[in-house]
């Protein structure tokens, strides 16, 4: 991939995800970390890590597609919100609450 393009993809991602803080904030800290690794698995596109001690919230996105590194955004950042309420559940109901404002304020975002 261009070099020029791929900078402005990541740029793209770290954008959408200060909107996501911004419109969709929660009082633990939250870091994203764009990873220049493939992902491991097949469907395996990021992960978000639960805080240690005063650690913050890591989203790590693997390097994909543009597309596929959207979409994990928006999962992930789902899962940063329930983890910052102590909600483990890997993906239930909460979670499902989550996604669907987090994908909302992916539409607005794009709609500005």
């Amino acid at each position: 991939m261009n070099k020029s393009i791929k900078k402005y993809n990541n740029k793209l991602l770290r954008e959408l995800f200060q909107y996501f803080r911004k419109v969709l904030p929660f009082k633990k800290k939250v870091v994203l970390i764009l990873s220049r690794k493939k992902a491991c698995l097949l469907n395996d596109y990021g992960i978000t890590i639960p805080p240690e001690d005063k650690e913050p919230i890591k989203i790590i996105i693997y390097n994909s597609f543009q597309c596929e590194r959207i979409d994990t955004l928006i999962h992930e950042y789902a899962h940063a919100m329930r983890m910052a309420r102590n909600d483990y559940n890997e993906h239930g109901n909460s979670w499902g609450i989550a996604y669907a404002k987090t994908y909302r304020k992916f539409l607005e975002f794009f709609d500005k």
